[in-house]
């Protein structure tokens, strides 16, 4: 089965920095698919593969060359003369500015160490001396001061694979750290979150778990039973055997008396609700009583009264209605005559 020639890869021609280095990878990615996938494929079929891989300015190169017929079927009549067009393009100087100047920056080590080696290579620098460069060069671009003061304890016994092996080390330790650094803070506010979640009685205040109060350690915690703020046992309570002179009880104090205080959180204010819907308004908001001259009321020891003006939304018609205010009722009830009325 042929290979689809539409898999292959492209070659971006554009002059400039990086046409050498691009050459390269691209002749590369070629020479993969040769050996690989297209390992019986006759060399004849493959210049044409690599013709067409080149693309339209490849073909215009391949048009200015002078091949005989039997040159064209070798796949390195087609490398030399690519390989002659895009050296000279290439600038050892250049490239041997870049390395003096390369960092590691936002790259990872093996990211930097790969730029290295293609850097040198490009410089031109002899072979023998290749390691030479990029050891001194790895150790002047590494991020880690660490790493680099590391090798620098090795002293002219550095190479350039030590050079790697301290950097990866490191590397690798702080990737360790910055983990568990993350996972322990994680952790943590799992914790405080089921702490303030759960808030479990403390045990030091076994037995006296009748005073009530904010949780805050500020705030100041009073018994239930007597409303004293000194804690103390509830078989202490001087509030134990006394009568409430409000419920009459026994005991608690009045001060402390829960239907006492459910009376007046109770609301007790008049207020008059309108609707201007077409429904029905069938109760009106009691709230907090209040003197007040504009309103008509009458008052006494064990009851209050006022006079409202009542109507269906059906009707403009209101009449006068006397009314007892009840800051306990859940619901309003008037008489069935005069609810006819309205």
């Amino acid at each position: 089965m042929a290979f689809p020639v539409d898999k292959g890869p492209s070659m971006n021609w554009n002059p400039g920095e990086g046409l050498y280095n691009r050459y390269r990878i691209w002749k590369q990615q070629c020479q993969l698919l040769f050996t690989g996938p297209m390992l019986k494929t006759e060399e004849p079929v493959k210049c044409k593969y690599l013709l067409y891989w080149a693309g339209e300015y490849g073909l215009q190169l391949f048009n200015s060359w002078d091949l005989s017929v039997d040159d064209q079927k070798l796949l390195k009549s087609y490398w030399d003369n690519f390989e002659r067009f895009v050296k000279p393009q290439s600038n050892e100087l250049m490239s041997a500015w870049e390395l003096h100047h390369m960092k590691q920056g936002s790259l990872s080590l093996e990211e930097y160490i790969a730029k290295l080696r293609t850097a040198v290579k490009d410089a031109g620098y002899p072979a023998d001396h290749q390691d030479r460069f990029l050891r001194d060069y790895l150790v002047f671009g590494i991020n880690c001061d660490k790493a680099r003061k590391e090798c620098f304890k090795e002293g002219n016994t550095l190479t350039f694979a030590k050079a790697i092996q301290i950097a990866k080390a490191e590397e690798s330790a702080d990737q360790q750290l910055t983990y568990m650094s993350k996972t322990t803070e994680v952790h943590a506010v799992k914790k405080n979150f089921h702490k303030s979640q759960s808030k479990p009685q403390s045990r030091q205040n076994k037995g006296q778990t009748h005073y009530s109060g904010q949780s805050n350690s500020h705030a100041v915690q009073q018994c239930k039973y007597c409303g004293s703020s000194k804690p103390h046992p509830r078989d202490r309570c001087p509030a134990k055997s006394a009568e409430c002179h409000y419920c009459h009880k026994h005991g608690h104090f009045a001060k402390a008396c829960l239907s006492k205080q459910a009376k007046q959180k109770h609301v007790n204010e008049v207020e008059e609700s309108t609707s201007h819907t077409d429904q029905f308004v069938e109760h009106v908001f009691l709230g907090m009583v209040q003197q007040s001259s504009d309103v008509n009321t009458v008052s006494g020891k064990d009851k209050a009264m006022i006079e409202l003006q009542l109507s269906s939304g059906h009707s403009k018609r209101a009449i006068s209605v006397p009314c007892k205010i009840d800051s306990g009722a859940e619901t309003n009830i008037i008489p069935k005559s005069v609810y006819n009325t309205l």
